[in-house]
């Protein structure tokens, strides 16, 4: 029925026009005192991007940094967060839209993985915003690399100035999604 159709119609623009915003911080989390990178995504509810620039404010709401998005409505940014302190983003899409998002508190104790191609290497650090040995751990690890849960490398890595860093050849490398483990 003709009623039926329109009210989807008009259910779809609604969902067009809403604004629906995340965060992903590299690692899975920030980390205190590190420079960390978080991705965003700015879309609507059907899952469009949408152009936007985003900007970064602390608790006092001091501006600290202004992003425009990449493409599809997703771009990054990096800081060093504070421990303590509050984040939030605020959205303005280029239709005058606008949206706040509080970012996850930075954690006082944890790693933070980074990890990218160069050349013909899976060159990964994990940075360490506390001395392991002083909460009783090692400052050696181990770095498991798998891919659907399957093990494709095991490496030795050892703490360096706060970073352990190691390479894994990219011709190991299975295709699709692998999995950093660090032990």
């Amino acid at each position: 029925d003709i009623r039926r159709n329109r009210r989807f119609n008009r259910n779809l623009e609604r969902k067009e026009e809403t604004l629906d915003l995340a965060v992903f911080p590299e690692g899975g989390n920030l980390v205190a005192g590190l420079d960390n990178r978080v991705a965003f995504r700015v879309s609507n509810a059907l899952g469009g991007g949408l152009d936007a620039f985003v900007v970064l404010f602390n608790a006092r709401g001091e501006e600290l940094q202004r992003v425009e998005n990449l493409q599809h409505g997703m771009g990054s940014f990096a800081f060093v967060p504070e421990a303590g302190q509050q984040y939030h983003i605020r959205v303005t899409t280029t239709e005058g839209e606008t949206g706040r998002l509080a970012l996850p508190e930075p954690q006082l104790q944890s790693y933070l993985l980074r990890a990218g191609i160069a050349g013909e290497w899976l060159e990964a650090e994990v940075m360490v915003n506390f001395t392991p040995a002083e909460v009783g751990l090692p400052s050696t690890a181990h770095v498991l690399l798998q891919s659907h849960g399957q093990p494709q490398c095991l490496q030795p890595v050892s703490l360096e100035n706060g970073v352990y860093r190691f390479q894994i050849p990219l011709e190991i490398l299975p295709d699709g999604i692998c999995q950093l483990t660090l032990f």
